[in-house]
């Protein structure tokens, strides 16, 4: 049925709610950077992960990705999804490219939820800039949800009545010509401090505000 197909973009409204389901790992996405900042730091991926002492560096970039097929057909059957779209090539700031019409945008607050430990740490041992970490990885949002304002409650309860940790992210908000469909807010705070490894940033263009 084309009227149950998803996005409808006529339905989606500045103010919608932008709900993500955490990632359980990379996701299979980044590694040719990946690759390179091992060999440039001279790591062996059967070593201790630096940032995980308890598994090897290979097991710690390469856990299984996850499958999001229950939790979405559920919202999707109840009536409480706009849109979904899933953070893979293209990363964060891409994941909605083919998804919201010209006249939107996803505004995202990076305080609502923390960039995984695997991502922090590559970033310091890679110098890798924010706009390069957003734009490669999933930076721990596996997929990525917009809900109408007035259903948004319920689509959180059943989202965890199918055991998901649902996050409340950001809003859709207008955008102007030219505007990516993307806006990221607050990396620079969110991201900086790598506390598992009593570290900040040592460079100051890395990780600068997107």
């Amino acid at each position: 049925d084309p009227a149950a197909m998803l996005p409808q973009p006529s339905t989606l409204a500045s103010g919608d709610a932008v709900v993500a389901l955490p990632s359980s790992g990379l996701h299979c996405n980044g590694f040719s950077l990946i690759r390179a900042v091992i060999q440039d730091a001279g790591l062996e991926y059967k070593q201790a992960a630096p940032f995980d002492p308890t598994r090897s560096l290979g097991e710690a970039l390469m856990p299984p990705a996850r499958i999001y097929v229950r939790p979405i057909l559920a919202l999707a059957q109840a009536g409480l999804l706009l849109a979904a779209t899933q953070v893979s090539s293209g990363g964060l700031s891409r994941c909605f490219n083919d998804v919201l019409p010209s006249h939107l945008a996803a505004h995202l607050n990076t305080d609502a939820w923390e960039l995984p430990t695997v991502l922090r740490w590559l970033a310091v041992v890679g110098k890798v800039r924010a706009h390069e970490m957003a734009s490669t990885f999933n930076c721990g949002l596996g997929m990525v949800l917009v809900v109408a304002q007035d259903k948004l409650e319920s689509a959180l309860a059943l989202l965890r009545e199918h055991r998901e940790e649902p996050m409340v992210v950001g809003k859709l908000v207008q955008r102007a010509a030219g505007d990516e469909a993307v806006e990221i807010e607050g990396a620079e705070g969110s991201w900086l401090m790598l506390p598992e490894l009593g570290v900040s940033l040592p460079f100051p263009d890395v990780l600068s505000s997107l």
